[in-house]
């Protein structure tokens, strides 16, 4: 085969129940991690977690262990969706949601794991304030501390109306 990447293998785990939900492993670190890795995966890719993590939880202790371990395997989740940026005064970073200075979800918490938050696009003019910036952040995207004062997300990608 020809190609980029000729050889690269994809590994999706399904952690939904019948019912539509989340059913997400209690240990990480020995269950979903071990799985990706042990079939060559060196990339991990999540959106899932809990919102408003005002704490360092046992997801983000497992994600930070299993890195530390692993040093050539990337954990990446997904900031969170519980931003909520007032535009009404143009003060884009003016932060009016139920998890106050806190909206990053766990393990995104994680210190070891890279946290990705959602960015304009740039692309078209959108709801709410044209989307035409690509250096500001999404209205819906976490940002923010964490418990121990660390700033998240640690990086943004294009994340809002980019197809």
């Amino acid at each position: 085969s020809s190609g980029a990447v000729p050889d690269a293998k994809i590994a999706f785990f399904d952690i939904g129940d019948s019912s539509g939900n989340l059913d997400v492993p209690s240990n990480l670190d020995s269950h979903m991690f071990p799985a990706a890795y042990d079939i060559g995966a060196r990339i991990s890719s999540h959106s899932w977690g809990s919102a408003c993590a005002s704490s360092y939880r046992d997801s983000d202790l497992q994600v930070d262990e299993y890195m530390y371990d692993h040093p050539e395997f990337l954990i990446l989740f997904a900031a969170g969706n519980e931003g909520n940026y007032d535009f009404s005064d143009d003060d884009y970073y003016g932060v009016s949601n139920e998890c106050d200075d806190y909206s990053i979800s766990s393990p995104a918490h994680s210190k070891n794991g890279f946290a990705v938050g959602a960015g304009q696009t740039g692309r078209w003019a959108t709801y709410p304030n044209g989307n035409r910036d690509p250096d500001m952040i999404a209205y819906f995207s976490s940002v923010g501390m964490t418990y121990d004062d660390r700033y998240k997300p640690d990086i943004i990608a294009p994340g809002f109306y980019d197809m």
